[in-house]
């Protein structure tokens, strides 16, 4: 069966996670190229990185040129680019809300507050990264170090992959450590992969840079990429709850649940806000 190419979108030309994020189902891709088989889990891993990493055209650069159209150019410098940064913001949702759906799993393993959130993409790969209501992302919380060595025998730093099909990945259950994060104040605190499937990496720069965990925790500060098996992916997300059943979730909680995690008005906590 011939491979469908789509033309690509106008707006979104010059993205260089555009080949595999944007392909949605088997059998179509765009011009750059298709990825299917053996290839696939590889493009989906480099594609994750450069998209958490910020590696993607900038918007301006999908802004018309307005040299050589007056008309143009006035129009854009009379609205200001703020302005027109600011109505782009407002109507279109942030790039991980766009190619991923995000999942969230609540009070893991019965320790209230500690929630995580999955971003989930249509080709099955899943980023793991802590949930807008973490203790980790309260005000107040400095983070002292960060480890992968979950015990004596076991690093997720070393985990090994290889080939274009990323095999040989240890293997997760709902429950298994990914990494201990310790704060100044002593609080430590275990971050779990809440689904099933292989780990394709972990992200060393937060090793480096532990800020990048509380500034930027759906990108550059997300704990690591997972990789359910083929079967399971219309599963993964049992035992997980939607976006706007986690939202219900946290505005229910009591006050003095609210108050271990730094007084936060969990009602106005937006997700998107933390996607830069």
């Amino acid at each position: 069966m011939a491979t469908e190419v789509l033309p690509i979108p106008q707006e979104l030309e010059g993205l260089k996670v555009l080949p595999v994020l944007a392909r949605d189902c088997d059998g179509i891709s765009y011009p750059e190229g298709t990825l299917d088989g053996s290839n696939e889990a590889a493009g989906l891993l480099a594609s994750t990185q450069a998209f958490m990493s910020g590696t993607s055209a900038p918007i301006e650069d999908h802004f018309p040129d307005t040299e050589g159209d007056p008309a143009l150019g006035e129009t854009v410098l009379a609205s200001g680019v703020m302005e027109v940064e600011e109505a782009q913001a407002q109507t279109y949702p942030s790039m991980v809300d766009r190619y991923f759906r995000r999942w969230y799993k609540t009070d893991v393993k019965g320790k209230p507050c500690e929630d995580h959130c999955i971003l989930h993409h249509s080709n099955r790969i899943c980023v793991i990264t802590l949930a807008e209501s973490h203790p980790l992302l309260q005000s107040g919380k400095e983070i002292k170090n960060i480890s992968y060595q979950i015990s004596a025998n076991c690093s997720r730093l070393q985990n090994k992959v290889s080939g274009k099909s990323k095999r040989g990945g240890q293997f997760l259950t709902e429950l298994a450590p990914l990494c201990r994060i310790l704060c100044s104040d002593g609080e430590e605190y275990t971050i779990y992969s809440c689904i099933r499937g292989r780990l394709l990496e972990v992200n060393e720069n937060i090793l480096q840079d532990p800020s990048l965990l509380q500034k930027k925790p759906s990108t550059e500060g997300y704990i690591a990429v997972v990789l359910p098996k083929f079967e399971e992916s219309k599963s993964i997300t049992q035992g997980l709850i939607n976006q706007e059943q986690y939202q219900d979730i946290i505005s229910k909680r009591p006050k003095t649940t609210a108050e271990v995690v730094g007084n936060t008005d969990f009602n106005s906590l937006n997700p998107s806000s933390l996607s830069n």
